[in-house]
């Protein structure tokens, strides 16, 4: 599933393989891109950004390209010579020597430079800025509602940037906080550790393959609670549970045994 971590691994890859060299191709089923694509090609990478959940490709004649994979989009990289197919592409981006291409994501979107990074302005901080703006982030929780539960909290991009549901459950349970706890109920340093870690999770696993929460990537056993439904708890044995998130259509995973009810 997309996070911030595999948004930047993205932006890195892109970034380290086609930055400062010409585009030969741009193209793909969305839209925009075919509209703007004459105007693009030829021109430069001048920058690459992942911003939270969001990759945004600025081209030296002052367009940008924004994607956000949710939850069922993926990129594919490599030469130009070996990349299979993977059905309509949404963007294809080439060079002489190098291809990116973005599959299924939902919003792929072409525009001017100053127009596409508005978009994103109200967004919190991006966790994997180095270093984070953690007490920003938690300015931000203080300043909604504090009767939701923290778990929706977690997920809100406009809190925090990055965190997706991988990410979301697993903190939870490294904290000990049930995912319907109030964030009112929670003190500054609880919030504050687990934007924190957050942020070091996704750190661990960016530009790697595979992401691990448990510090082993050994198939299985790369992960605490998420996906683990009706397996034992690592810690205590008790059977973790499944449910829908209270105000956000995600599955949330949690241990009854180490996250008690509020």
């Amino acid at each position: 599933m997309p996070e911030g971590d595999s948004v930047h691994t993205h932006a890195q890859r892109i970034r380290e393989n086609m930055q400062g060299r010409p585009l030969v191709r741009i193209s793909g089923t969305e839209p925009s891109v075919r509209r703007q694509a004459e105007r693009i090609r030829g021109s430069e990478i001048s920058q690459v950004a992942a911003v939270g959940k969001h990759l945004l490709v600025d081209f030296d004649r002052g367009w940008t390209l924004r994607v956000h994979l949710g939850m069922t989009g993926h990129w594919r990289f490599g030469p130009r010579s070996s990349l299979r197919s993977d059905g309509p592409a949404r963007v294809v981006l080439e060079t002489a020597g190098w291809s990116a291409r973005c599959f299924r994501a939902p919003t792929v979107q072409v525009g001017r430079t100053p127009a596409i990074w508005e978009l994103i302005e109200h967004l919190g901080p991006d966790l994997l800025d180095d270093p984070p703006d953690i007490a920003g982030a938690l300015t931000r929780a203080r300043q909604g509602d504090q009767s939701r539960g923290i778990s929706d909290l977690l997920l809100d991009q406009r809190i925090a940037a990055g965190i997706g549901n991988v990410y979301r459950n697993e903190v939870l349970f490294e904290a000990g906080v049930h995912p319907e706890h109030p964030v009112g109920n929670l003190s500054d340093e609880r919030i504050t550790w687990m934007f924190t870690r957050a942020a070091d999770q996704m750190r661990r696993n960016v530009g790697r393959q595979s992401r691990t929460t448990t510090g082993t990537r050994r198939r299985g056993a790369e992960t605490f609670v998420y996906g683990r439904a009706g397996h034992r708890c690592r810690r205590c044995g008790t059977q973790v549970h499944v449910g829908e998130s209270t105000d956000l259509n995600r599955v949330t995973y949690w241990c009854p045994g180490c996250q008690p009810s509020a």
